[in-house]
């Protein structure tokens, strides 16, 4: 069989072959051999049908299914004796096929790029210092819980309406381009300020009413739904409760948390705001050694790769927005995406892996099979299901190669070096 490799690019090659008909001839009595054993035809013991019978009766089928073999077959050869890793699909040529079988292929194939990682030890980063919970911080989150603890009230008639207050209400929603009912709802409970009833300007519409008022406005649908077409809302108040806070106090603390005191309490938020803080920015490190990692090793990534990568995306996004819509409306959806933002996000993302797993095939960094045992153990109690019952789900060879990710990056953060502001002047 003859091969040769044109390059056509960095990442894309352009591959011809030529297969001898021998290679076909073998293959199409082998496939005769096979059928003859299966093939049941009246008056023949099952396998024991002569050749001519079984040309006769599967002959085209046969040889189809030979050309497609072969083709297959011949492919998979090619590339792995030239060492190409196909990054996305192959695209074919329709094949020449002779009349003697000899059959000439030709087809081009997106290749990663070949990667020899440098300066990723030691890597430098600038960093402004962590942040720290402050006292500021703890009250506000003590005052969201007391807003979170606070308990309905029925307000007076003539209360007006204001942020916070839990309101009942019947609304309709008309699509004036269609001048059509779009949805309509009645005894709906809403926190008004919470912002999840998203046409613009809706709780600004309320806040003011008093039980049994009822107003019409105008605005626009937002994003996710017709974006921009005008919407007009018909709401009416049929119930209005206010909320009221509990005192701040051991005993507050204690029927509403898990905490005895209020000390107790506050040293918890300072300790859970600190722990994000510390994600946050342990977050911005990894990312800042990839950014100079990045800059170090440029390469060109692989175009269909990186298109695969958005529109993977860009489906979770939509998916995302369809699970919560009805139906009947989903065809109405026009999610406008930020082509160039995507495809930049994308290619940052294809270059970030290639370039761990090139640093981990360099340094040799390995999972062991102890440690995939205990993750995926991790895993399925995690799920609270069995072992076995997840192993139905997931692909240890992925879930090893997530791992085998994480690790390359902490060793990375481990050796990175990082200077703050007074280090930097110094």
């Amino acid at each position: 069989m003859e091969i040769n490799v044109q390059e056509l690019g960095p990442c894309e090659r352009e591959v011809t072959i030529v297969v001898p008909p021998d290679e076909y001839h073998k293959a199409f009595e082998k496939e005769i051999r096979e059928a003859g054993k299966s093939l049941a035809i009246k008056g023949f013991r099952q396998g024991h049908v002569p050749r001519g019978m079984v040309l006769q009766y599967a002959g085209k089928h046969i040889e189809a299914h030979t050309i497609e073999s072969v083709i297959s077959e011949a492919i998979s050869k090619a590339l792995e004796s030239k060492g190409l890793e196909p990054a996305s699909e192959i695209k074919l040529d329709k094949p020449d096929i002779k009349e003697d079988k000899t059959i000439s292929l030709k087809f081009s194939v997106e290749v990663y790029p070949p990667l020899d990682p440098k300066n990723y030890m030691n890597v430098n980063v600038e960093m402004e210092p962590m942040r720290q919970a402050d006292e500021k911080m703890i009250d506000a989150e003590i005052e969201a819980l007391l807003k979170r603890w606070a308990t309905p009230v029925p307000a007076g008639d003539d209360e007006e309406i204001q942020q916070g207050f839990l309101i009942v209400m019947d609304f309709k929603i008309l699509r004036k381009d269609k001048n059509e009912v779009f949805a309509e709802s009645c005894d709906v409970y809403y926190n008004v300020g919470s912002g999840i009833f998203r046409f613009e300007g809706f709780d600004e519409a309320v806040t003011g009413l008093k039980k049994g008022g009822e107003k019409t406005f105008e605005t626009k649908f937002p994003e996710g739904l017709p974006k921009g077409v005008d919407a007009e809302i018909a709401v009416k108040i049929k119930e209005v409760n206010k909320r009221v806070a509990p005192p701040l106090d051991d005993e507050t603390v204690k029927k509403f948390s898990r905490h005895q005191t209020i000390e107790e309490l506050r040293n918890a938020i300072g300790a859970r705001i600190n722990a994000e803080f510390k994600r946050q920015y342990e977050r911005a490190v990894e990312e800042k050694i990839m950014d100079a990692i990045i800059a170090e090793n440029p390469f060109e990534a692989p175009k269909g790769v990186v298109n695969s990568l958005k529109e993977k995306h860009r489906a979770r996004v939509r998916d995302v927005m369809l699970a919560h819509m009805p139906e009947e409306k989903r065809g109405e959806v026009n999610l406008n995406f930020d082509d160039e933002k995507d495809s930049k996000e994308a290619e940052k993302s294809l270059r970030v892996w290639l370039l761990l797993k090139g640093i981990a095939k360099k340094e040799g960094f390995t999972v062991s099979e102890k440690e995939l045992e205990d993750e995926i153990e991790k895993l399925a109690k995690a799920r609270g299901s069995s072992v076995r019952d997840m192993m139905k789900d997931v692909n240890p060879g992925e879930i090893e190669s997530a791992m085998l990710i994480d690790k390359t990056v902490a060793i990375l953060r481990k050796y990175a070096i990082i200077k703050e502001p007074a280090e930097v002047q110094k």
